[in-house]
C-alpha cells in the first residue's frame, strides 16, 4: 500500500472516530448536564461516590489485564485464533481478580456512604448493584480492546454510542418524572454498561470466535498482573483521592463541587478517545523503534497542546464553562482552571504510562508509587486539603514526579531499542 493510500485510510478512520466520539462525548455531556442541574446537591454528591465505586471495582478487577491484552494482541494482529486465545486468557484471569476487587472495595465505600449520611437501605442497594455490574464493566473493556486491535473500529464506536444514548435516555426519563435520587440515576449507568458488554461479546464472537487459551498465554497475562497490580491499587487511590479526602474533611456540598468539575473532563475525552482508538493499537503492532519514537513525540506534543488550549480558555473565559454546570456551581471561578490543570496533568500522565505499557516497558512501573507519594508529601506543604481548591492542587502536584520520570524512562527505552536495532543491522 502506498504512503498516500495509507494516509487516506488513516484520515478516514480518524474522521470516523472523531465524528463518533464527538457524538458520544456530546451525549455524555448532556447526560452530565442534566444530572448536575436537576439533582439536589446531596443526591449528586452520592452519585459522585457511586461513580468512584464503579471505577475502583473496574480498576482492581483489571489489575493489568487490559495492558496484557493490548500488548499480546498487538503481536498477533491478523491471526483470528491467537486473538481469541488472548481474549480468553485475559477473561479467565479477570475471574480470579474479581473477588479480590470486591473484598478491597466494598468496605471502604460502605464507610464513605455512611460518612456522608446515605441511608443503610440505599447503601445496600448501591453496593449490591455495583457487585452485579463488575462482570459486565470489565468484560466490555477487555472485549472492546480485542475489537480495536482486530480493526473493528466501527463496532466499538457503535457500542459506545448505543451505551451513551441509552444512559442519556434513561437519565432524562427518571429526572423528568421526578425520580431525582441517586439510585435511579445510578441504574441508568448500570443499564448502559450491560448493553455495552452484550454488544461487545457479540462483536468478538463474530470477528475472532471463541478459542480456549494456552497455559503459556495465561501465564503471560499473570506476569503482567504481578508487575502491575500494585500500581492499579495505587491508581485507584490516586484517581479517587480527591473525592475521598473531601468526603472526610468537608461535606456533601464540596463533594458535589468536585463531582461537577469532574464532568468537564469531556473537553479532554475526544482527544483521549482518538489516542486509544487509533494510536495505541497502531503503536502496539509497530515493529520499527524509530517509528515508535516519532509516534511518541507526536502523541505527547498533541496531548500537551490540547491541555494548554483548554486550560488557557478556562482561565480567560470561565463563564461559559460555569454556565454549563448551572447556577449551583457558578461560584467555582477560582477552582475551574485548577480542575482543568489537574485533569490535564492526568491526561498527560495516562498517555505516557499507557504508551509504556503497550510496549511492555513495565519492569520499573512500581516506581510510580513512591514517586506519587513524594508528590503528595510536596502537595501537603502547599495545599489546604479542607477546601476544593486545595484538593485540586494536591491532585495536580502529586502527578508531576511520576509523569516526569515516565517521560524520561520512555525516552531511554526508545533510545535503547533504536540502538539495538542499529547493532543488529550492522551485524548483518
Amino acid at each position: 500500500m502506498s504512503l498516500r493510500a495509507k494516509l487516506q485510510r488513516w484520515a478516514v478512520q480518524a474522521g470516523g472516530v472523531l465524528f463518533t466520539q464527538a457524538g458520544v462525548q456530546g451525549i455524555g455531556a448532556v447526560t452530565g448536564l442534566m444530572l448536575v442541574r436537576w439533582m439536589p446537591k446531596d443526591e449528586y454528591a452520592w452519585l459522585t461516590i457511586c461513580g468512584s465505586l464503579l471505577a475502583t471495582i473496574a480498576l482492581l478487577a483489571d489489575g493489568g489485564i487490559a495492558t496484557a491484552i493490548t500488548s499480546m494482541s498487538g503481536r498477533v494482529v491478523g491471526d483470528r485464533t491467537a486473538l481469541a486465545q488472548v481474549a480468553d486468557a485475559c477473561l479467565g484471569v479477570r475471574n480470579r481478580l474479581a473477588l479480590l476487587s470486591l473484598v478491597l472495595t466494598l468496605p471502604p465505600f460502605y464507610v464513605l456512604f455512611t460518612r456522608t449520611e446515605m441511608s443503610p437501605q440505599m447503601t445496600s442497594l448501591v453496593l449490591g448493584s455495583a457487585v452485579l455490574t463488575m462482570w459486565p464493566s470489565t468484560s466490555a473493556k477487555f472485549l472492546s480492546v480485542t475489537l480495536r486491535i482486530a480493526g473493528q473500529l466501527k463496532s466499538t464506536q457503535i457500542m459506545e454510542l448505543s451505551g451513551a444514548l441509552l444512559r442519556c435516555g434513561l437519565t432524562a426519563i427518571v429526572l423528568v418524572v421526578g425520580w431525582r435520587q441517586v439510585y435511579p440515576a445510578f441504574l441508568a449507568t448500570v443499564a448502559s454498561i450491560w448493553l455495552h458488554v452484550w454488544l461487545a461479546a457479540r462483536g468478538v464472537v463474530k470477528v475472532v470466535g471463541v478459542v480456549p487459551c494456552t497455559d503459556t498465554q495465561r501465564a503471560e497475562v499473570w506476569g503482567y498482573v504481578r508487575a502491575l497490580y500494585a500500581n492499579h491499587i495505587f491508581f485507584c487511590v490516586q484517581g479517587q483521592i480527591a473525592t475521598w479526602i473531601i468526603s472526610f474533611s468537608s461535606g456533601v456540598t464540596e463533594i458535589a463541587d468536585i463531582g461537577a468539575l469532574s464532568r468537564l473532563t469531556v473537553f479532554f475525552s475526544i482527544f483521549g478517545a482518538m489516542f486509544h482508538y487509533l494510536v495505541l493499537p497502531n503503536v502496539a503492532s509497530t515493529k520499527c523503534p524509530a517509528l515508535v519514537r516519532t509516534k511518541f513525540i507526536i502523541a505527547i506534543s498533541g496531548t500537551l497542546g490540547a491541555v494548554l488550549l483548554v486550560l488557557a480558555t478556562s482561565w480567560l473565559l470561565p463563564g461559559p464553562f460555569l454556565w454549563i454546570l448551572g447556577g449551583s456551581y457558578s461560584h467555582l471561578v477560582t477552582e475551574l482552571p485548577l480542575a482543568f490543570a489537574a485533569q490535564g496533568l492526568g491526561v498527560m500522565n495516562s498517555v505516557v504510562w499507557t504508551f509504556m505499557q503497550v510496549r511492555g516497558w513495565v519492569s520499573l512501573s512500581w516506581l510510580n508509587i513512591p514517586l506519587t507519594l513524594a508528590g503528595y508529601v510536596l502537595s501537603v506543604l502547599v495545599a489546604d486539603l479542607t477546601t476544593v481548591s486545595g484538593v485540586l492542587i494536591m491532585s495536580g502536584v502529586a502527578l508531576l514526579p511520576p509523569m516526569l520520570w515516565a517521560l524520561g524512562y520512555a525516552w531511554m527505552c526508545l533510545r535503547r531499542e533504536i540502538s539495538l536495532m542499529k547493532s543488529e543491522l550492522s551485524a548483518e
